[in-house]
């Protein structure tokens, strides 16, 4: 599992470039075990069908499961979530069926204030049955709106349901006219898709059953249908340009059909893609614009020794991902327009069960893109298999650190963020003496958490600190890009003098308290709270340019106290300093002359304390 091989890192503490590479994978886990109609492993819909996806924060597996025989299996068309792509939630039921069983396409819109799930079906039956639904995202629950049923004059095969660029649900599908299948579309009349106009019928011409269109939208209400035409063994195009379907285009004549191999499309900023296998057993992708048409083809594998099923899906940055197997490997390429097409490689490992059927996500959301496969274990039954790749990094920010002080504890912060989930941070850390050390770590969680390391620092004032994170997600992404550019901070000292303007007081006597803070010799702003025996006398008092005063009236309790602060400058480095103060009856102004007794009487007092006592009273007068 991921988890173990995270320990290693952890263990060898070896942080090389590799933190700062992305687009690592999830191993893959099973989503549920499903019966599947002999020999046509449909449960993931018709082969041009979308089945996953991740919703910034759940993966969701759409999936069929099946009962009896013939063809008229009944079945139910289930879903499933997981929150971190290991763990799935027991399969909720979307559609029921006792006499059939129903194929799904599944499209998912991230929209600014809701996630949304439109999904279309049909019959494996003769039936002329086509429905579709819409659902809105709720933490961990779809809240379905009804179901709808679009009217259609025979039995269907292949859905592909999108949005328009208006957000108007169409749907895409292969229908039955007695003597071949036809390539149709229908659109809603609406947004919810609660009410569907007539099925335009867009060629003559056959289109391949079982496999069924691919419906591509673009921008300004346009759109593009992608099918096979099983006679002419070519992938067939049409284009809507926002009134009528036109420009009906063989895209490639030399393939292999899709039931075999799969054939998928997406649409990148009004650029379609199209990966597809040809006869010669080649993995080839062309790609078409409104302006040029279909470009030539270019090679994605040459490996020929076993015809692949292939997936492609887009990610927020315009990058293609494909997927393809080949006997029980799954591959995947990724291209970008800055870099070109990376190395082929194998990341959810090499080692599967015949790979049926793969389902990439259309399209990323927040960098993750999902993949979904069944595999032919011989026996019923069979594991709905997922995995995903991710391809952001942790993001680090807000570093700041609560005191500079030498020699004193010092707490380092950072703040990270993960589209997936966080896992763990390890904190390095150059303590003045010009080399990293990576000295402790810690487990993170969620998406958003903190990396606060606090460490005693170096006692010399003036030298410097350098500290830096590495964290990595779920996924096993690291970044430690902090550490390409270490944060960094001088040591300092602090202090500040406290003079009172007397220290020998009658009691309630007014005093002045003042004092002049310095960092590093140099004068420093900051706050002071001035205390006698611990309660406060002054507080929040603001110090300015070093120069801090403060006036307070002296305790009536005749008895020496002892007077401190406790202060703190603008960078958080706290300090403090003492001094005493006296209270006592013989501290007033000396009589210029000697005094004369004119009454003296004792009487009985009570002190501030409670306790009576008995004094005596003198009044005098003296000039």
């Amino acid at each position: 599992m991921v988890s173990s091989k995270i320990k290693l890192f952890f263990t060898c503490l070896v942080f090389l470039l590799l933190f700062t590479e992305s687009s690592l994978a999830i191993e893959p886990t099973t989503v549920a075990l499903v019966n599947t109609y002999p020999n046509a492993y449909h449960n993931l819909g018709y082969p041009s069908a979308r089945a996953s996806f991740y919703d910034g924060s759940k993966f969701w597996v759409f999936f069929s499961n099946y009962t009896g025989g013939g063809i008229s299996w009944s079945g139910q068309s289930l879903y499933s979530y997981s929150i971190d792509g290991i763990s799935w939630s027991q399969p909720a039921i979307l559609k029921e069926s006792s006499t059939t069983h129903y194929y799904m396409s599944v499209w998912f819109e991230n929209f600014t204030t809701n996630k949304t799930v439109y999904v279309s079906m049909s019959q494996f039956t003769t039936a002329a049955d086509l429905r579709f639904r819409r659902g809105n995202i709720t933490g961990t629950t779809i809240e379905w709106e009804p179901e709808v049923s679009i009217p259609v004059t025979n039995y269907v095969r292949g859905t592909f349901v999108t949005l328009n660029s208006s957000n108007y649900p169409w749907i895409g599908f292969c229908m039955y006219d007695g003597s071949k299948y036809r390539p149709w579309v229908v659109s809603a009349n609406d947004i919810a898709g609660s009410a569907w106009s007539s099925p335009v019928l867009i060629s003559d011409e056959d289109c391949m059953y079982p496999e069924g269109p691919t419906l591509l939208p673009l921008s300004n209400g346009k759109m593009y249908m992608i099918w096979y035409n099983s006679s002419g063994q070519s992938y067939r195009g049409a284009f809507f340009n926002g009134t009528l379907w036109k420009d009906l285009t063989t895209i490639d004549s030399a393939t292999l059909p899709p039931s075999e191999t799969g054939q998928y499309a997406v649409n990148v900023n009004d650029v379609i893609f199209l990966a597809f296998t040809g006869s010669d057993g080649v993995l080839y992708l062309r790609n078409w614009t409104e302006a040029q048409g279909w470009g030539e083809r270019i090679v994605i594998d040459r490996n020929t020794d076993n015809s692949p099923q292939v997936t492609i899906g887009s990610d927020e940055n315009g990058d293609l991902h494909v997927f393809w197997n080949r006997t029980n490997i799954i591959y995947y390429k990724k291209y970008s327009s800055a870099t070109g097409w990376s190395l082929t490689s194998t990341p959810f490992g090499t080692s599967f069960s015949d790979p049926r059927r793969l389902r990439s996500a259309q399209a990323a959301t927040n960098s993750v893109i999902s993949l979904v496969w069944l595999e032919n274990t011989s026996t019923a039954p069979f594991p709905v298999r997922h995995a995903y790749i991710d391809e952001l990094l942790p993001q680090w920010s807000l570093n700041s650190t609560n005191a500079t002080l030498a020699g004193t504890a010092i707490e380092h912060r950072l703040k990270w963020d993960d589209n997936v989930g966080l896992s763990y941070a390890i904190f390095s850390f150059d303590n003045c003496t010009g080399s990293f050390q990576n000295i402790t770590g810690m487990s993170l969680s969620g998406n958003s958490a903190w990396s606060n390391f606090t460490v005693v620092i170096n006692s010399t004032v003036g030298c410097q600190i350098r500290w830096c994170v590495y964290a990595n997600d779920t996924s096993g992404n690291w970044n430690g890009t902090s550490c390409e550019n270490p944060f960094t901070y001088t040591t300092s000292s602090l202090s500040s003098t406290l003079k009172l303007n007397t220290t020998k007081v009658w009691w309630n006597d007014s005093i002045l308290a003042s004092g002049y803070m310095t960092r590093n010799g140099q004068p420093a702003n900051g706050t002071l709270n001035l205390f006698i025996n611990n309660q406060v006398y002054c507080s929040n008092v603001e110090i300015i340019n070093g120069n801090w005063d403060c006036t307070f009236y002296a305790p009536l309790e005749i008895k020496t106290y002892t007077v401190s602060i406790n202060y703190t400058d603008d960078l958080g480095n706290p300090g403090s300093n003492t001094t005493t103060l006296t209270v006592s009856p013989f501290y007033g102004k000396a009589p210029t002359r000697g005094f004369v007794s004119i009454l003296e009487q004792y009487v009985m007092v009570q002190d501030l304390n409670g306790k009576i006592k008995r004094v005596k009273l003198s009044l005098a007068v003296w000039r």
